[in-house]
């Protein structure tokens, strides 16, 4: 009975001793313990961030703990992260729970740091579970074949779909706007709304994914012009070419510069013929770029000659430039003597002190006031309608801005702006063939005191010296 009490005795403390061990193992296993910020999403942690990864325990050690990464120390010389100046590392203590803490950092997160494997152990207290990296970065590839379907006011875009994309973002930008519209889609097709007739765009695309957008490879870009649905305008300089005495051959010609000018698409020129009674003797349609047509006609008579440019968009019933024609016989000797001969029509530009000026001129208005530019037309003849306005690369003419009012007469033409607003300030010119004004216009609040009148007057001159010069290069 001794014995086996003995043997109880024995086997008692041997089981003991095995629940006091593998509790010590459970305690030093559990006590040490790592973490990691940011929490990985969908398994990624997004490039460009800092990573932190901290240990911890709290079992008093003072003999060694150490990170590993894929299975290697810290401390190792063949670690590449142990020169890597985007790491840091460090360790602090309280004392007071009797807690030890060391912290990994690992700066601006790439490619390169994709797959490895971050653990943590201490000599003599275990060692947390390793914790394996993997860095999203966006897409490397630029987005391919954009194609553009244009229509008036909104264009249609499709690409091919880029993998490993997720969301594409779309700009497009008008060659006179200074800012583009951005949009976000999720599709490899994007509706390009609000858009402007008969103007070109620029577009842009880059794929992205839940880590952004890359901003060191190209940009994916296309152009396109949006449909033109505007009228065209009438043909100018009609005349007649060459003699009108004993004839009834006579060449009639003209220009299609305000419709080329302004980007108007044309379809045909018609130019019809009536004779003094009003019957119609030729009536004949042209290609879209004619500028001169031979009328030939059974009699020596009066005519009236009438042209139009004619496009898809073209308004029913409207009229041409129309051109009295007098055929004079041989027995009616030419009742006009002949013409003198003239100059062509060029503009003379004329600053504010009434000296001719080749610069851009200055020109302040204040709020609420108006004001009046002024073109000066040297040579001869009728110049009215050859005379075009612009403010910056915009026709005054298809603006629908009642401040600006243009008026022809007597060898000048002049652009009234009847109330100075903030959105008058800019360039305007008067233009006529190769030669025009250009006038730089400042709008000044009505309370400028004199100081404020003379820094603003030097920086419009400054501003003039500047367009002058670009105009004369």
């Amino acid at each position: 009975n001794e014995y086996k009490s003995y043997l109880r005795f024995r086997v008692a403390m041997f089981v003991f001793s095995i629940f006091v061990v593998l509790a010590l193992l459970g305690v030093n296993q559990a006590a040490v313990s790592m973490s990691v910020k940011p929490e990985p999403k969908d398994g990624f942690i997004n490039w460009k961030q800092n990573l932190e990864v901290t240990c911890v325990w709290t079992v008093d050690n003072t003999r060694g703990y150490d990170f590993l990464v894929n299975g290697m120390s810290m401390l190792s010389d063949d670690n590449k992260y142990k020169s890597d100046s985007r790491v840091s590392y460090a360790v602090e203590e309280n004392d007071a729970i009797e807690q030890k803490k060391q912290v990994l950092t690992i700066s601006n997160l790439s490619a390169a740091d994709d797959g490895i494997e971050i653990g943590c152990q201490v000599m003599g207290d275990g060692s947390a579970s390793a914790f394996q990296l993997k860095v999203l970065e966006p897409p490397t590839a630029p987005v391919q074949n954009l194609n553009v379907v244009p229509k008036y006011e909104d264009a249609e875009l499709t690409f091919d779909e880029l993998e490993g994309a997720i969301k594409y973002q779309v700009t497009y930008k008008s060659e006179t706007e200074s800012e583009g519209t951005t949009i976000e889609v999720e599709q490899p097709s994007a509706s390009l709304k609000e858009l402007t007739t008969a103007t070109k765009y620029d577009v842009t695309v880059k794929a992205g994914n839940a880590a952004g957008y890359r901003d060191d490879i190209e940009d994916s870009t296309t152009s396109f012009t949006t449909l033109d649905n505007r009228p065209p305008r009438s043909v100018d300089g009609l005349n007649v070419s060459g003699s009108k005495y004993n004839t009834t051959t006579f060449k009639v010609v003209w220009s299609l510069d305000s419709n080329t000018n302004a980007g108007i698409t044309l379809t045909n020129i018609t130019i019809a013929v009536r004779n003094a009674e009003g019957t119609e003797v030729v009536r004949e349609t042209l290609g879209n770029d004619a500028v001169e047509y031979v009328v030939t006609v059974e009699e020596m008579d009066s005519y009236v000659v009438e042209v139009l440019a004619k496009n898809d968009f073209s308004v029913d019933g409207a009229k041409g430039e129309v051109l009295n024609v007098d055929l004079m016989k041989p027995t009616d000797p030419p009742t006009d003597p002949p013409e003198p001969p003239t100059k062509p029509q060029t503009l003379r530009c004329r600053n504010d002190e009434g000296y001719d000026s080749n610069l851009a001129i200055p020109k302040e208005i204040t709020a609420g006031k108006s004001v009046e530019l002024t073109c000066f037309v040297d040579g001869v003849g009728d110049f009215d309608g050859k005379v075009q306005w612009f403010y910056e690369s915009t026709n005054v003419a298809d603006m629908t801005d009642k401040n600006l009012v243009v008026t022809n007469n007597n060898g000048t033409s002049v652009l009234k702006i009847s109330e100075g607003k903030g959105s008058n300030k800019g360039n305007y010119r008067c233009t006529l063939k190769s030669s025009e004004c250009i006038f730089q216009v400042m709008v000044m609040e009505k309370s400028t005191g004199a100081n404020g009148r003379a820094v603003h007057l030097a920086f419009s001159l400054y501003l003039a010296f500047l367009v002058s010069l670009l105009h004369f290069f």
